[in-house]
């Protein structure tokens, strides 16, 4: 089961991740990454 963005799909979105400031600590990990993350453990449940 492939649970990550498209890049066609990612495309549609990013935007809505995006930084607005550049305060704060620097990114450690990619946005999409995050977003890949949240969306498995919406679509497995992570047991």
């Amino acid at each position: 089961m492939n649970t990550g963005l498209t890049d066609a799909e990612w495309e549609l979105v990013h935007h809505l991740f995006e930084r607005r400031t550049t305060r704060g600590k620097p990114l450690t990990h990619e946005r999409r990454d995050i977003v890949n993350s949240c969306m498995y453990i919406m679509r497995t449940g992570c047991a």
